[in-house]
């Protein structure tokens, strides 16, 4: 058994006395199920199950509802824009409608605020000359105003807020990877002290033999491994304890939970099998629409939008007619394909590709799935990560970037 089996199955004891503490589970299913994963780890009850819980515990209570973000409001030149979420006012930002003048204000605030001067909003406006301060104290809300209404702007800011001219990248770096290190057990040292730096829309290539980390890189900025040291920053937000499932990352591998007609022996197999699943890999035994919903169904979207985003999807990789065919029936590209269509349906804001070409043997094929994501990248414009062994890969040019790896170490940065 490898050690990554053996952290999966681990993984699984640990989950499974999650699932009995949070009442969703009874005691004999809770023993059954520990049983099972330690038989496979070849261990005991004794010697490796979690301490014992009660003999009957009363369900979890329900977790309160997430509190509401309340809307921001945009004023620009005098005129009350409306309404927008936090991602709204940054896509507004990086195409230039708005500048550091426009005036922002949200629930809870005192006065309207310089979007600029906010640090919510201040590290996504490229870098200028600081603005000339404007003595200006806006009114508070008055007693009569709605408490999520907005205070009306101050009349010395009225000409504030002009757009600027257009940038499609923001200043600084989108993805940074900040001193970090990643242990495996037996203090194996895969990411030795590492620090990266990739622009908005980026495409950057991590090129390097079997074992020098570049898969351990990716899987940290997934969230499927932690990082033992150092920073993972993606549009501003530090996400070391940020989840998978809450991350804006999508990976796209051509690695299987499962083995083509045969599948697993339950309960062990639907355990370790959806595991894999949920860090990227696909189902032999799934259909290509059931492998491409896989994610959107983890995050409870509705069933009417997976049916959108995947038909839309599925047209624009020639898989509309392939949906109801299991992964066996499928050709070699047509599965890269469902696996590319599995991250795109889920919108993510940045793109990881861990040898997806790997498995593929027929060259002509590789070379037209190269040329395919080079023109992915070019319509989606969103920051990409591609992990590979192969060099001709490289060659063709594809990214805007290729750093060298090797004992977890980066050896090079250099253009394609």
């Amino acid at each position: 058994m490898t050690d990554f089996e053996k952290e999966i199955l681990q993984e699984q004891l640990q989950l499974n006395e999650a699932d009995y503490k949070e009442g969703k589970i009874n005691a004999e299913q809770y023993e059954a199920n520990k049983k099972v994963f330690l038989d496979a780890l070849g261990e005991t009850a004794e010697t490796a199950a979690p301490e014992s819980p009660p003999a009957s515990a009363p369900p979890a209570a329900a977790p309160p509802p997430m509190p509401e973000i309340p809307k921001i409001h945009l004023n620009v030149n005098g005129q009350n824009l409306g309404t927008f979420d936090r991602d709204a006012i940054i896509e507004k930002i990086r195409s230039g409608e708005i500048n550091r003048d426009a005036m922002v204000w949200q629930k809870g605030m005192d006065n309207w605020i310089k979007a600029g001067e906010w640090p919510v909003l201040e590290n996504y406006f490229p870098e200028q000359p600081p603005p000339m301060p404007l003595e200006v104290t806006p009114p508070p809300m008055s007693s009569t105003t709605a408490a999520d209404a907005a205070p009306p702007p101050p009349a010395s800011v009225i000409n504030a807020g002009a757009g600027i001219k257009k940038t499609t990248t923001p200043p600084g770096n989108y993805v940074i990877l900040k001193n970090v290190t990643k242990l495996y057990t037996g203090s194996v040292r895969a990411v030795d002290n590492i620090s990266i730096g990739l622009g908005y829309k980026e495409f950057v290539v991590l090129l390097g033999p079997s074992g020098c980390g570049k898969s351990a890189v990716l899987r940290m900025i997934a969230g499927f491994d932690e990082i033992t040291e150092g920073e993972l920053i993606i549009d501003g937000e530090l996400l070391n304890d940020v989840p998978a499932i809450r991350r804006n990352v999508a990976m796209v591998t051509m690695d299987y939970a499962d083995e083509p007609g045969r599948g697993f022996k339950l309960p062990l197999g639907i355990g370790r099998s959806k595991s894999l699943q949920n860090q990227g890999a696909m189902s032999w035994q799934m259909t290509a629409y059931e492998n491409m919903a896989f994610d959107l169904r983890n995050k409870k979207v509705s069933k009417d939008e997976i049916d959108s985003r995947i038909n839309e999807t599925a047209k624009s990789l020639d898989l509309d007619k392939l949906l109801d065919r299991k992964l066996t029936a499928l050709s070699g590209g047509q599965r890269w394909r469902v696996s590319l269509g599995r991250a795109l349906v889920r919108k993510p804001k940045v793109f990881l590709f861990d040898d997806p070409l790997s498995k593929i043997d027929n060259q002509k094929l590789r070379d037209q799935l190269t040329e395919e994501l080079s023109g992915l990248h070019r319509s989606l414009n969103r920051t990409m990560i591609y992990a590979t062994a192969d060099q001709s890969e490289v060659m063709t040019g594809f990214a805007d970037r290729v750093i060298v790896m090797k004992d977890g170490k980066i050896q090079s940065t250099t253009p394609p």
